[in-house]
């Protein structure tokens, strides 16, 4: 069987997977395609209002909620269609599919110290089928945000980078792929920004340059872009996930983001690597262009838990983690083939299934609960966004905010803040109780349905008058429970008999318990 042949047969059961997880989606979420993650309706909001002319993802004030610069603006063109979600799943897919050739193009390139003839068509399936799963290929498809792009764009910077170091040429379409990573999700400089310097140390100085400063340009003019608005130099929901509060106590935040980092699983994994990519870096025999590729990847590595973050539903870490997992591949697929041939097909098989246990596992079974996550958004964020926007009809105060404003012409009051400067600033600075009945009474909020536990109080005047449960296990939502209150006083007779009709709507696992009167 030729290694073409061990491709195609990859690419049909990566879409055979996605196809098989779509068509559960749909049975679970009674026809409904819904994502695995309520982050993609914040990018889906703010993509609709950028065909309106507006930066925002309320049509009467400017915010910043998008951690991506390009994203929203790829995804505008679709966003106002009723098949907006598929368009993002296909592309998504096609993503998925491109980093699957582009893992492949990485095994069967000649390796250090691997055999001529490459790896055996046996010993490059089983390692395609664990860098798949190793990716969160299939995962981070039905997020519906930028991640399979950005894993898409880090496998090519490997690519390239390992390409450069067999023929010490680097092609332009690398360049390309540095411009464009940053641009696409900001943690992609981590690995950007040492492939540039890897490239100039290559005696690649024009393209280092040109990649250099048409990577930093987008960036630094969108930061004007909001510093113009009075929104600071990074996106909301950089600063708010990050912890950024200034340069002033940047060291504090690193320590405490790699501690934080160290305390998860992947975390330390991610570290492990570290050590394994400087054995390589530190090798003298090996040649002078791939120890310096081991030395960019670990660098990214090392970049990533100071700065960025594990976790959510594995989409933080998936970029970096695969750029290590492929690297790894490559600078050790001599020993590696060897030894994978040397156990047989099923010894082998049994390996790799240990490996991917041990290190994969968070990816694995978020391929396998892929559906059930995204069904828990339909049955929390989806029923929070039908109440919304179809029975009270009025502004709402939230924490989630993706789906309850997408789609929605009034306006949502966010109490997480990043979609609302006022709220995000009253939040994490004020003292004050009373920030979030202020700003109700201001926004003029009817209702608010939030997590209890989010806030360090609730408001007095607020009546809780229900509470919407999850019907099937937690994996994708915060919180099982979404707490329902009545802002405006008079109101809250008419809003009891919206939620009573509206609870005759729900799905059938999902279930709205009323406060007593």
């Amino acid at each position: 069987m030729p290694p073409s042949t061990v491709l195609r047969y990859s690419l049909c059961a990566v879409l055979a997977a996605i196809g098989l997880q779509t068509i559960a989606i749909l049975v679970l979420n009674s026809g409904h395609l819904v994502f695995t993650i309520d982050d993609a309706y914040i990018h889906l909001a703010l993509a609709e209002n950028l065909l309106r002319g507006h930066y925002g993802v309320n049509l009467t004030e400017f915010s910043a909620p998008a951690s991506s610069i390009l994203w929203p603006f790829l995804i505008a063109p679709v966003s106002g269609l009723p098949i907006a979600d598929y368009c993002l799943l296909v592309f998504n897919a096609a993503c998925a599919l491109g980093t699957v050739c582009v893992l492949w193009r990485v095994l069967v390139s000649p390796g250090p110290g691997a055999s001529p003839g490459g790896l055996p068509p046996r010993t490059l399936s089983l390692w395609m089928a664990v860098l798949v799963l190793a990716c969160n290929l299939i995962g981070l498809v039905f997020l519906g945000m930028e991640h399979s792009l950005q894993v898409l764009l880090t496998s090519l910077i490997v690519l390239g980078l390992v390409q450069e170091t067999q023929t010490r040429t680097a092609p332009w379409w690398l360049v390309a792929v540095l411009v464009a990573a940053p641009v696409i999700r900001y943690e992609n400089a981590f690995l950007a920004g040492p492939a540039i310097v890897y490239l100039f140390l290559r005696s690649h100085r024009t393209k280092a340059v040109v990649a250099a400063v048409l990577a930093a340009l987008p960036v630094l003019a969108f930061g004007a872009f909001l510093s113009s608005h009075q929104s600071g130099f990074l996106p909301t929901s950089v600063v708010a996930k990050s912890g950024f509060r200034g340069l002033r106590g940047i060291v504090a935040l690193l320590g405490e983001t790699l501690k934080t980092n160290l305390d998860s699983s992947q975390g330390v994994l991610l570290a492990c690597g570290i050590p394994i990519l400087a054995v390589a870096a530190l090798a003298r025999g090996r040649d002078a262009g791939e120890r310096l590729f081991a030395a960019v990847v670990a660098t990214g590595i090392a970049a990533h838990l100071l700065s960025g973050k594990t976790g959510g539903f594995g989409r933080y870490e998936s970029y970096i983690w695969g750029a290590l997992v492929l690297a790894i591949a490559h600078l050790y697929k001599g020993p590696l083939g060897r030894f994978t041939q040397s156990l047989g097909a099923w010894r082998s098989a049994a390996v790799a299934g240990l490996g991917l246990a041990a290190t994969c596992l968070p990816y694995t079974a978020i391929a396998v609960l892929t559906p059930l996550a995204s069904n828990n958004i339909y049955e929390q964020q989806y029923q929070m966004h039908r109440f919304a926007a179809d029975y009270l009809k009025a502004v709402v105060a939230v924490n989630d905010l993706g789906l309850v404003s997408y789609r929605n012409p009034r306006y949502v009051l966010d109490l997480a803040g990043l979609a609302s400067k006022e709220a995000f600033a009253t939040r994490w600075q004020s003292g004050n109780d009373g920030w979030m009945q202020q700003l109700a009474g201001r926004y003029d909020a009817k209702v608010a349905m939030i997590y209890d536990d989010w806030f360090r109080s609730i408001p007095r005047e607020w009546v809780r008058v229900a509470e919407l449960r999850l019907g099937k296990p937690r994996i994708a939502t915060s919180r099982s429970v979404v707490g329902i209150y009545v802002i405006a006083p008079g109101e809250t007779g008419r809003v009891r008999g919206l939620l009573a009709e509206f609870a005759k709507t729900l799905p059938a696992d999902v279930t709205l318990v009323s406060a007593p009167n």
